[in-house]
């Protein structure tokens, strides 16, 4: 069970399971009742039987007797408001780092792609949607640093040589050059920002203290909970404005 429920939390395993320990010391053994998956116990009956239950026009057993909605319990509601473990000052101190060491690997892209009248609008676009410019930057960034290692011929897969792997990274991490491609407009489209939007979000969940454990991880959902309890829609540092006219104003938020 706690391996199933560890997929669905953003806790580090350690605190995960110092947490669960908790709830079995306050009793949470006596609140669980054990069942069959629903595939093996849809097997206690035979297909005639299953026809014959659907058959019936009367409706399942205590089918006719009224049912009140579930309410939920306070403690497994969706929690509001900032975490205890949010610490604006290490989250300002974080995104400062990040334009301080992942804007220069698209120091040329980003603002022709400000000026490119399609790309700019859907940047625009995605701002009015509430993603910050240190997360469009950090989107960009990670589109053109992933399409270096293949113009020196450096396909990563789990059997390319470490020696190649670390050329890969130097190249996804390093400073972008006047002579580097320049990538095309359809490199950037909302579709892809978004993508990059998301992966991003993973990326900074360290810094929050958090973890992610699933084998696809809910984007979307995640996105939800940091900016509901981490500020992520709202924290940002002073810097020059990257994808709009009046470079230089102040671009924090409080």
């Amino acid at each position: 069970m706690a391996g199933a429920l560890l997929e669905h939390t953003l806790l580090n395993q350690d605190e995960f399971f110092e947490h669960v320990r908790k709830a079995f010391e306050r009793g949470l053994s006596h609140k669980l009742s054990g069942g069959r998956p629903y595939d093996e116990a849809a097997d206690f009956l035979s297909d005639e039987e299953v026809t014959a239950i659907a058959k019936l026009t009367e409706g399942p057993i205590g089918s006719d007797i009224p049912r009140k909605e579930p309410v939920v319990h306070q403690s497994l509601r969706t929690r509001q408001g900032l975490s205890p473990r949010y610490n604006r000052e290490e989250s300002l101190e974080n995104i400062q780092l990040r334009y301080d060491r992942t804007l220069p690997i698209a120091r040329f892209t980003i603002p022709r792609l400000a000026a490119d009248p399609v790309v700019s609008r859907d940047l625009l676009s995605l701002k009015d949607d509430g993603w910050l410019d240190w997360q469009l930057m950090m989107a960009i960034t990670t589109i053109v640093g992933n399409a270096r290692p293949a113009w020196e011929g450096i396909e990563l897969r789990l059997d390319t040589p470490p020696a190649e792997q670390h050329r890969a990274n130097e190249l996804i991490r390093r400073e972008e050059l006047p002579s580097d491609p320049e990538l095309p407009r359809d490199s950037f489209t909302r579709e892809r920002l978004e993508s990059m939007l998301e992966f991003a979000a993973l990326l900074v969940l360290p810094s929050y203290g958090l973890q992610s454990h699933a084998r696809t991880p809910n984007g979307p959902k995640i996105i939800e909970v940091l900016r509901n309890r981490y500020r992520f829609g709202e924290d940002d540092v002073l810097h020059p404005d990257l994808f709009a006219t009046g470079a230089g104003q102040d671009h924090s938020k409080d």
